[in-house]
Formats: C-alpha cells, structure tokens, sequence
C-alpha cells in the first residue's frame, strides 16, 4: 500500500524528481499539524511555536531527508 500527502508550501522548494521513502512511523509525523506548519514555511515567527520547538521540528524534518540544510525540502513523501 502506498499513501501520499499534498499540501502547499511557501517554502523555497528544490527542484527534483526523486520521490523519499519514509518508514510509516515518520510518514505519519507528517501528519501533524505542527510538522506540516514547519515543512510548508520558512516564516518560524507566524507558525505560533516555540522556538525550541520549531528547530527541534526543523532538525528531524532534516534527519528524515525531507528539509536540506540551507533550509529547502525536496521531492514528494510517500510511506513504505
């Protein structure tokens, strides 16, 4: 079975065509309103979180491959 999730981002999006593969438990973190917030903007003043809170989102949104260093995310999610 495979799920995927759309939604609007005003951050800056690398351009790719590689689709990420995320284990089910990650997959569903980006269901989270928070996670969604984060991914989809790069404004951390709007989103009406913690600081703390926002970089730690940030930080695992990096380690799952979905947000780049400089602060892109890349490719369309899909759940294994």
């Amino acid at each position: 079975m495979c799920d995927y999730r759309i939604f609007n981002t005003e951050r800056p999006v690398k351009k790719s065509e590689k689709i990420i593969m995320l284990s089910r438990e990650n997959f569903n973190k980006l269901g989270t309103e928070n996670y969604i917030k984060v991914l989809s903007t790069d404004r951390r003043d709007s989103l009406g979180l913690s600081k703390s809170y926002y970089y730690y989102i940030l930080e695992d949104l990096k380690r799952m491959g979905l947000i780049e260093e400089n602060g892109t995310h890349r490719g369309q999610c899909h759940s294994l």
